[in-house]
């Protein structure tokens, strides 16, 4: 199988909560959530998802349709906000991409996307 990877992580800084999606094997994706603002709250959520073929190629599909692969870095000044990073690897493909208070036109559907993937996590 091609080398396959993906690194998928939000923040929001003023609910202090930080959720990351990563490929943890060929067909496993790891979900970790993480909120420091409920005082003694620190410790990560993770959970599992077993991903099926269909369900991957379905991803996949999206991501060549939403063009994922031209993304680039998006920033807006702000004083609060959120942040984003991705790296995308399939075959002889990649991205990398981040986004700080700002995010492409197809993020909200590729960020649906994946959300699918693990059972709606993503909030």
């Amino acid at each position: 199988m091609a080398k396959t990877s993906i690194r998928f992580s939000v923040e929001a800084f003023r609910v202090q909560n930080k959720q990351s999606i990563e490929m943890v094997g060929e067909m496993t994706l790891l979900y970790t959530s993480v909120s420091t603002a409920i005082v003694g709250r620190s410790d990560p959520i993770q959970q599992q998802f077993a991903i099926t073929s269909e369900q991957w190629e379905a991803f996949w599909k999206q991501v060549d349709l939403l063009d994922v692969w031209s993304w680039t870095e998006y920033h807006r000044v702000a004083r609060d906000g959120w942040k984003w990073s991705l790296e995308l690897q399939r075959g002889d493909r990649q991205v990398t991409a981040s986004g700080r208070n700002a995010k492409p036109d197809n993020y909200t559907e590729f960020r649906r996307c994946l959300n699918q993937l693990v059972g709606g996590r993503l909030g």
